[in-house]
């Protein structure tokens, strides 16, 4: 159905599963309930995450200028490797700082920005 149809809800879809992972945090005895409702949240995120990915590089490709295509593809991906690289490093010490509950609560509201920017994007598709 293209992507401006499915940009929301894809990019919602990822932003706010991080929120189960909050309420796992808050309620112990959802971890109680085993192995099974930890392995269901943490599919739902996997899932929504590539939902999320998915979008946001099809968005990419079409910010790219066709005739540079390739290169600004490259250093839009490499741009987001590197934010990948830094929470990655920050990530453990956050969590352990603000406890899981915490952490994954300011991973939710850390992507306010991101969408807020991209709320004001173009989907069309440039030639």
């Amino acid at each position: 159905d293209g992507l401006e149809k499915w940009f929301w809800p894809f990019l919602l879809a990822q932003n706010v599963s991080n929120l189960l992972y909050v309420a796992l945090a808050l309620f112990p005895g959802a971890r109680a309930g085993g192995v099974g409702l930890v392995s269901a949240v943490i599919t739902l995120e996997e899932f929504a995450s590539g939902l999320g990915t998915a979008v946001l590089m099809v968005c990419l490709m079409r910010v790219c200028k066709r005739e540079h295509k390739a290169a600004h593809f490259a250093l839009l991906t490499a741009l987001m490797s590197i934010s990948f690289t830094f929470a990655g490093a920050v990530s453990g010490f956050l969590a352990t700082a603000l406890g899981y509950a915490g952490f994954f609560f300011v991973t939710f509201v850390a992507t306010w920005p991101m969408m807020l920017l991209a709320s004001k994007l173009s989907f069309r598709v440039d030639s």
